[in-house]
């Protein structure tokens, strides 16, 4: 179980684009891109071979940012080359951003439009009040997209809606069995999912739950 901060929409809004890139045959596999907080970014627009732009409705640039893919790995005392290259950046979010293009030299290798909305998404497990002991947590929840998308998923665990621990990333499926022994003991204790539709975010947490690990029932 990896923690993790989760994506925060209610404060200053970015966007989070990640993905691997492979040398040999040359590949981009990208991730959903989902909106996240933070400080705004500052573009320092190194120089690379690859770009990410972002348009507004009226296709005007808005802002560009360039990077070179590293192809090295570094281990003990010797660096390797390998052929994947992880990337993950931050975007300035903006009411009028509509169009993030990815490019290699000029030739666009990815572009996400924005839709018109946001996805949907609801828990149906656990309910309320719900009392799990060294056991399974059947975790289900609802996602819809009014524009017809699909869904990518991130789900995390908080035992007190402050310290988050994520559970699942760019997940499809709409359910998840996990062990209540994998989490810390609370009584006030949350899921929250993310769904992205590849660039709007929605969300949605559950009712609260507890969990208590250290009852052990007498045979």
């Amino acid at each position: 179980v990896l923690k993790r901060e989760p994506p925060d929409i209610e404060n200053y809004k970015l966007f989070i684009m990640s993905g691997l890139i492979l040398r040999n045959p040359s590949r981009l596999i990208s991730f959903p891109i989902y909106t996240t907080s933070g400080n705004p970014y500052v573009f320092q627009n190194p120089s690379g071979n690859y770009s990410i732009e972002t348009y507004n409705s009226s296709g005007h640039l808005l802002s560009t940012l360039t990077f070179q893919p590293s192809f090295l790995q570094e281990g003990g005392n010797q660096t390797i080359e390998t052929n994947v290259s992880f990337f993950v950046f931050f975007i300035n979010y903006s009411s009028n951003l509509s169009t993030i293009k990815m490019k290699e030299n000029t030739t666009v290798i990815l572009q996400v439009n924005r839709t018109a909305n946001s996805p949907v998404v609801n828990f149906e497990f656990p309910l309320n009040g719900s009392f799990y002991s060294n056991t399974v947590i059947n975790v289900t929840w609802n996602g819809s997209d009014a524009d017809g998308g699909s869904l990518s998923y991130e789900l995390y665990f908080t035992p007190d809606n402050q310290t988050y621990i994520g559970v699942a990333t760019n997940f499809t499926n709409r359910s998840i069995l996990l062990n209540s022994t994998d989490f810390p003991d609370c009584f006030q204790c949350l899921f929250r999912v993310f769904a992205t539709d590849g660039f709007n975010t929605g969300e949605s947490y559950s009712d609260p739950f507890t969990i208590d690990n250290d009852i052990r029932i007498a045979n």
